[in-house]
């Protein structure tokens, strides 16, 4: 129903609407029908708008402002309502007319034709990526770099043998630290080529150069037509093979990556231990030393309780005696180094602690312990004297002048950067 007055006389209504007349006092006296109030403006003419209709050209309408809008904008009319009367547009991103929906249909068409555009860039930089990397030769690569291939398709939950899931889909970590897997992640480049369709994960700059998140992508290997399970167990082979053929330099790099790990799992503890008594870790090289000295002769679940004694025995002294934090954490290396010591001395016997139930065994540890060398438990049960005793029993090449007698890590020295800190 449209309400038909001079504009004389619709400027009074809403100027009386305005300052508060109430509708059904202004219809009464009008003889007007009584009509809802928040829809009276809509049953005047609208007021013509300078604003061109953006489908046809034609000046837009907007209907006039009710009370509320009045008040807020001053204004006479509510640009929300601006709409065409030759074509039925509306001023909304939700309008049907036919205008409107062709624009969306080119709109979507163009949307489209990017998307397409940009997947098939994308993909052709994920296949360069892919293009570049070298097939696994399992002779010819460093055994360390077999076994972090080893480790990673067994982590792997992908079908694919030639697929690798991302690391963090996995509920046990890759290495016991970050910073290890980070490390394991960028010695295999030449081999692994990342893949992943988010783009915030794998992002590739203007010159093709790609970046991604280590542990949130996928990586994709050459291998051949082989299935899964044909393929990790002719990995497996091929490492325990070189390890049976080894020569002495070899030998000595896979006792310095089992050594590295478990001073690792030795960190990772005193990491856990500090942090459950709020305490600041930080890692210099006489921890590091420490630890490389107690694995040779201790078992590192044994580490693993001296360091839970040390930690506690810290943390009381610092609440007896009101120590800074920092130094509280700094008397647990020295505290782990004088037990052990005393604990030779007068020949106690250190209590061994299990793995703690957050803290799993690492697909690494797992493959190097327990795939590997065969040995028992969980990565965590034998001294670095009874891992070395179990490699020298591997390697079956004959003793010459070249290879020399069993390798003893206290009488080889080779120098090693911390891959897994």
């Amino acid at each position: 129903m449209n309400l038909e007055f001079d504009e004389q006389q619709i400027t009074e209504i809403f100027y009386r609407w305005y300052n508060g007349e109430k509708v059904s006092s202004l219809l009464e006296e009008l003889e007007v029908e009584k009509i809802p109030n928040c829809s009276l403006a809509k049953h005047f003419p609208p007021i013509a708008l300078e604003t061109p209709c953006r489908n046809c050209g034609e000046n837009l309408y907007a209907f006039r402002s009710n009370p509320p809008h009045f008040k807020k904008t001053n204004a006479l009319y509510d640009i929300s309502t601006a709409h065409c009367l030759n074509c039925e547009h509306v001023e909304s991103e939700t309008c049907q007319c036919t205008g409107c929906i062709e624009i969306l249909k080119e709109r979507n068409k163009l949307i489209a034709q990017h998307e397409q555009e940009r997947l098939q860039k994308r993909g052709i930089q994920l296949e360069n990526l892919f293009n570049e990397i070298t097939p696994i030769d399992s002779d010819n690569i460093e055994i360390e770099k077999l076994i972090y291939l080893y480790s990673l398709c067994l982590q792997s939950t992908c079908e694919d043998v030639c697929l690798i899931s991302p690391l963090s889909a996995s509920e046990a970590p890759f290495t016991p630290s970050t910073e290890g897997q980070r490390e394991c992640i960028m010695s295999l480049l030449d081999y692994i080529a990342p893949l992943c369709e988010d783009e915030e994960l794998l992002q590739f700059n203007n010159n093709g150069h790609a970046t991604w998140e280590g542990d949130q992508v996928s990586y994709r290997i050459k291998t051949g037509d082989t299935n899964h399970l044909d393929y990790l167990e002719g990995l497996l082979k091929a490492i325990k093979d070189r390890l049976k053929r080894a020569n002495i330099e070899e030998m000595s790099r896979f006792i310095a990556l089992c050594e590295r790990l478990m001073i690792c799992e030795c960190i990772d503890y005193l990491r856990f231990q500090r942090e459950s008594y709020h305490l600041p870790h930080e890692v210099g090289a006489k921890t590091t030393a420490l630890f490389k000295k107690l694995i040779y002769n201790l078992r590192t679940d044994q580490i693993y309780s001296v360091i839970w004694r040390s930690c506690r025995e810290a943390t009381a002294y610092k609440v007896k005696n009101g120590l800074p934090k920092h130094h509280a954490s700094n008397l647990i290396i020295s505290s782990i180094d004088s037990y052990v010591d005393k604990a030779t001395q007068k020949n106690w016997e250190i209590r061994s602690y299990y793995r703690d139930s957050s803290k799993r065994q690492s697909t690494l540890s797992r493959v190097i312990f327990n795939k590997i060398l065969e040995l028992d438990g969980h990565g965590v049960e034998h001294t670095l004297q009874d891992v070395i005793t179990k490699i020298n029993s591997l390697n079956k090449i004959e003793k010459s002048e070249e290879s020399g007698a069993q390798i003893d890590m206290r009488e080889t020295s080779l120098e090693t950067e911390s891959i897994i800190k």
